[in-house]
Order: C-alpha cells, then structure tokens, then sequence
C-alpha cells in the first residue's frame, strides 16, 4: 500500500475518534492543493 494513502488513513481514523491533531495535519498537508485546485477552476 502506498505510504501516503496509509498515513491518511491513519489521520482519518484518528479524526473520526475526536483527534484534533490529526485534521490539523490533514488540513495542512492537502491546503494548497485545494487552493491550487480553486484557482485553476
């Protein structure tokens, strides 16, 4: 499996038990994507 995919899936479990942390770093990590993503559109 691929490394990234296993980490989100950890950050997404922890976010389902209520761990703060986990959608900081989910947010941090996929922000300029989605920024990058609404500009191109």
């Amino acid at each position: 499996m691929n490394p990234t995919i296993n980490e989100d899936n950890q950050l997404l479990q922890a976010l389902q038990r209520g761990e703060e942390t986990a959608f900081d770093r989910l947010f941090r990590k996929y922000y300029p994507l989605c920024c990058a993503y609404a500009a191109a559109s």
